[in-house]
């Protein structure tokens, strides 16, 4: 088990803790801070802590508030944009990986 803790006044923030599976980010910005459109090959969760921000994909726009989470499919292409002073956003990345089995992983236990 590991602890983490965010610095809300963090400039822009930075990878919090990253392997193989996994990343998490912490995104801190300013009103009209922007990050530009990207895509990765991972499941992105963006957990608005405070804030708002609009997240820009190819189908939609949306406006989302502290304590809303947007889930993004692997290579998915989208932008995120601060519309308040001290957005703070936590992106956690979960990488996709090809399953060899039959049966799918349920949490805590593998059925093969």
């Amino acid at each position: 088990m590991k602890q983490y803790t965010l610095d809300p006044k963090a400039l822009l923030g930075g990878v919090i803790a990253s392997d193989n599976d996994q990343e998490i980010v912490q995104l801190s910005l300013q009103k009209d801070n922007e990050i530009p459109t990207y895509q990765t090959d991972a499941i992105v969760l963006l957990l608005v802590l405070n804030g708002s921000a609009q997240i820009v994909t190819d189908a939609a726009t949306i406006e989302t508030r502290g304590l809303q989470i947007v889930r993004l499919e692997s290579n998915e292409a989208h932008s995120i944009r601060a519309l308040e002073d001290a957005t703070n956003i936590l992106v956690i990345k979960q990488l996709t990986h090809e399953l060899v089995f039959s049966k799918k992983l349920r949490f805590g236990s593998c059925c093969m």
